[in-house]
């Protein structure tokens, strides 16, 4: 189920005016061919001109389409933006060639310029869909990253709030108010991992840090335990940056 999910996000979702301008576009150039094209000169060549360039013209919708509803989403389909540019443009160009060739009283047959345009189609699709799973690659990474980056993020809030508690309330506990400030510090600079074991170390972090709020905020605290915590936290900082600090 997933994996349909993610490939069924690799392609663009049309709303309905968008529908309504590509069909538009399919009836003009279908209206175009039959009007200017009489019904003697109407040759299985010229059927399938008018078929490559309504496939010309769909992919190119398609492709500005996608362009443009991935603005917001720049970061996880970067990947992809450039290769489909390239790969569209170089299929147009060769599905016009292929066009424009027999006009020019070349003696190709139809069946060597239809199995042409078939082959061009074949290239676009491969590397088109090439593009889309570079893209679904790096929209996984960028997630990761988020998690890890979110993670990260609610500890060292918590280690803020710690810092803000303890010289509220104890102004005069000046060697802890350092070690808060020096576990706050250590947080920010914490490089994100995706390692099971920097996850555990973190729960860790966070459930001290909770912990020594509410011995701090508690009534008539024992600063020897809380020195002792604050130390405990930073031992397990120190340890998480040792072991998985790239």
């Amino acid at each position: 189920m997933r994996a349909k999910n993610k490939l069924k996000n690799m392609y663009p979702k049309f709303s309905a005016a968008a529908a309504i301008i590509v069909l538009a576009g399919f009836l003009l150039i279908i209206t175009g061919f039959l009007l200017l094209t009489p019904g003697g000169e109407r040759s299985p060549v010229s059927w399938l001109n008018m078929i490559v360039i309504c496939v010309v013209y769909f992919v190119n919708i398609i492709n500005i389409y996608d362009k443009w509803v991935s603005v917001k989403d720049f970061n996880s389909v970067i990947a992809r933006l450039g290769l489909h540019w390239v790969v569209v443009l170089l299929y147009t160009i060769f599905a016009i060639a292929g066009l424009l060739y027999p006009w020019y009283g070349s003696a190709i047959v139809f069946k060597y310029l239809l199995f042409y345009q078939l082959v061009c189609l074949f290239a676009l699709i491969v590397f088109y869909t090439v593009g889309n799973y570079s893209s679904a690659h790096a929209q996984n990474v960028q997630q990761g990253e988020d998690a890890l980056q979110s993670g990260l993020q609610a500890l060292r809030t918590k280690t803020v709030e710690l810092e803000v508690t303890i010289q509220s309330l104890h102004k005069e506990w000046l060697e802890e108010q350092l070690m808060a400030t020096k576990i706050k510090d250590d947080i920010r600079y914490l490089s994100p991992s995706a390692l099971p074991q920097a996850a555990v170390l973190e729960k860790k972090i966070a459930d001290e840090v909770e912990t020594l709020k509410e011995m701090i905020a508690g009534i008539a605290p024992s600063r020897e335990k809380i020195k002792a915590a604050l130390n405990n936290c930073m031992d397990i900082i120190n340890y998480r940056k040792q072991l998985f600090t790239n």
